[in-house]
């Protein structure tokens, strides 16, 4: 991808507004990025530039992860909309291989993988509240580097699309308990 191309995600690319508007955000992170440092082929926008209150509508269903170690993440911001969902406030809990969560190591791979690469994902998967609920969710994920430039923090926004149905019989720590499909998305930094 050219330096001076303009990234365009197609309006089918998601299926919720929302995850739509956060990923509009993020580019326009990107792009504000770049004009602040000209020159430079491509730039990640810094943690410090993310401003969740510059889009209101969308906090809510915002998450804000920090990798500790190279298997971990520290759950930094979780939404209000993730409690009013039924979905345990994990907020300050570290997220690492627990073979007791079934989704955990298909998540932690794929934060892992936005931040190595670096690329931003699309995915769909199953999310549970604490009463067995189970939703079909998308959530739009991109990067953030510390002050350093590193990629350092995974932001998403996960939006409800369906409920599935409830399974009360089985209840998780983790709400996202299931990737169904993950696309990747280049975000022209590599």
């Amino acid at each position: 991808m050219q330096e001076n191309e303009t990234i365009n995600l197609e309006p089918e690319t998601f299926v919720s507004p929302k995850t739509k508007a956060f990923a509009d955000y993020w580019f326009s992170l990107k792009e504000k990025t770049r004009a602040d440092k000209p020159g430079a082929a491509a730039h990640m926008p810094v943690r410090a530039a993310f401003d969740p209150i510059a889009i209101p509508s969308l906090l809510s269903d915002i998450v804000l992860l920090e990798r500790t170690r190279p298997d971990a993440f520290l759950l930094r911001l979780q939404g209000t909309a993730f409690i009013e969902r039924g979905v345990m406030d994990r907020t300050g809990t570290t997220l690492s291989p627990d073979e007791t969560q079934p989704g955990r190591q298909q998540i932690l791979n794929a934060m892992t993988r936005i931040l190595n690469t670096p690329c931003g994902l699309r995915l769909v998967g199953v999310e549970q509240n604490m009463d067995g609920k189970n939703s079909l969710v998308e959530v739009a994920v991109f990067p953030l580097a510390n002050n350093e430039g590193k990629p350092t923090f995974v932001v998403a926004l996960v939006s409800t699309l369906e409920t599935l149905g409830y399974r009360e019989d089985v209840h998780f720590k983790d709400s996202l308990v299931e990737i169904r499909e993950a696309v990747e998305i280049d975000l022209g930094l590599a």
